[in-house]
Order: C-alpha cells, then sequence, then structure tokens
C-alpha cells in the first residue's frame, strides 16, 4: 500500500505542476477548484508522509513535496514534451490548450490519496517505510538520495539551458 501511495504522490506531483503551468498564464478553468483540490492534495501528502516516515522524517518529506524539490530532481522528465509543445505554440503566436483528461484526473488524485491514507492507518505500522530505510541502511539511502537530488538539478539546469 506504501508504494502505491508514494507513486500515487509521485504521479499527483506531475500532474500539479504541469496544471500549475496553465493556471500561472491564466488559461486553466475553474482556478477555484484546482486550488482547493491543491490544498485536499497537500493534506493528503501530509497525512501520508507523518504516518510512513514518522513525524521528524514526515514533515521533512512533506517539505521537499510542498517545495517542489523531488519535482526538480526527478520528474521534470515527465514535462519536457509539454514544455516543448507549449514553446513551439508561443513561437507560433498561438495559446496553449490544457489537455482536460489530465485536468480531469486532478479531481480524482487527492481524493484518492485521502482514502488510501485513511486505509493505510489500518493495514500499515507507523513509521513502516523508515523502519525499512533502517534496515537497508539510513546513511546509504540518504547518500543516495541526496546524490540523486543534485545531479538531478545539475541535469536539469544543462538540458533546460539549451
Amino acid at each position: 500500500m506504501e508504494i502505491a501511495i508514494i507513486a500515487l504522490i509521485l504521479a499527483g506531483i506531475v500532474v500539479h505542476r504541469y496544471l500549475t503551468t496553465f493556471e500561472i498564464l491564466g488559461l486553466l478553468p475553474w482556478n477555484f477548484g484546482f486550488r482547493i483540490f491543491v490544498i485536499i492534495f497537500y493534506i493528503g501528502c501530509l497525512m501520508n508522509s507523518l504516518w510512513m516516515f514518522g513525524f521528524i522524517w514526515g514533515i521533512i518529506v512533506f517539505l521537499l513535496i510542498l517545495f517542489q524539490v523531488i519535482f526538480t530532481s526527478i520528474l521534470w522528465v515527465f514535462l519536457i514534451p509539454t514544455m516543448n509543445a507549449n514553446t513551439k505554440s508561443f513561437l507560433k503566436n498561438e495559446t496553449p490548450k490544457v489537455d482536460m483528461r489530465i485536468y480531469s484526473l486532478w479531481s480524482i488524485i487527492p481524493i484518492l490519496l485521502i482514502v488510501m491514507g485513511i486505509a493505510n492507518f489500518f493495514i500499515a505500522d507507523y513509521k513502516y517505510i523508515l523502519v525499512c530505510i533502517n534496515k537497508i541502511g539510513a546513511i546509504w539511502f540518504l547518500t543516495i538520495s541526496l546524490l540523486v537530488i543534485v545531479v538531478g538539478n545539475l541535469i536539469r539546469i544543462r538540458v533546460l539551458k539549451n
């Protein structure tokens, strides 16, 4: 269940960033609804982070999600086609369009995240992910995680500079 929740959070981060691009441009219909689901999504992220990682590490993981550190390290790759399509639209003096299938998916992700989080309270133990990380070696895991964050950001800077 924890892996499914983490996968849903990662998918939610990508969809959220995709839709945020259009919201910033003023091209997103139903802005208020989008913002309400953003709040629900972040409540679900906080709830699940605290349950899976414990209090201190849960807050740290939540802040990494909130401040888009995970997105800028790894998940930005999934939005390269969208960035290219938007750039082509702007070069042609056209307005890029929101993919409404992705927009409709956004209304499902936060609610599903909350439901899965509540179910996880009854299925998994508190700090289950943290216990698993300690079994494989916390120092090794933190080193690899920091390396992925740094290298991912360096690659992103290099790719998006061109």
